[in-house]
């Protein structure tokens, strides 16, 4: 799970910041999640919340580092999504609760909100949160 999660992200980042030094419009974009935030902790996620708390956190310095090189570092927190991992994580009556809760997301909201972030010239550190589901 840190290899998937957080070091590639570290990963992707130090090989591709030398190319997007000279890119028009730089950034990254990475995936965390709420439940990196301590007040979203669950016990069958422990490893999970470490890890994006991680990519969250990494996020941040990133984009503190860059700032003179025009990099801008963004992540997106989707709302919980409905897809196959889903489907393998959460019980039908977890889902339920969420359901009631507010809407769960599909993957192309996720890349939508990915595509505000690289349209928002003046976004920096910024961590987009999809609050469609009021956990």
């Amino acid at each position: 799970m840190i290899n998937t999660n957080l070091k590639s992200i570290f990963l992707f980042s130090k090989y591709s910041i030398p190319y997007l030094k000279h890119s028009k419009n730089p950034v990254i974009i990475n995936i965390s999640s709420r439940i990196g935030f301590p007040e979203y902790t669950e016990p069958k996620f422990v490893i999970y919340g470490m890890v994006k708390a991680g990519v969250t956190n990494f996020t941040v310095g990133l984009s503190k580092e860059l700032v003179l090189t025009g990099i801008r570092v963004n992540a997106v927190i989707p709302t919980p999504t409905k897809t196959d991992l889903f489907n393998e994580v959460f019980t039908p009556e977890e889902e339920k609760g969420l359901i009631k809760k507010g809407k769960l997301g599909k993957p192309e909201d996720v890349a939508n909100l990915v595509i505000e972030l690289i349209n928002d010239k003046s976004a920096n550190g910024k961590i987009l949160i999809d609050k469609r589901v009021y956990l």
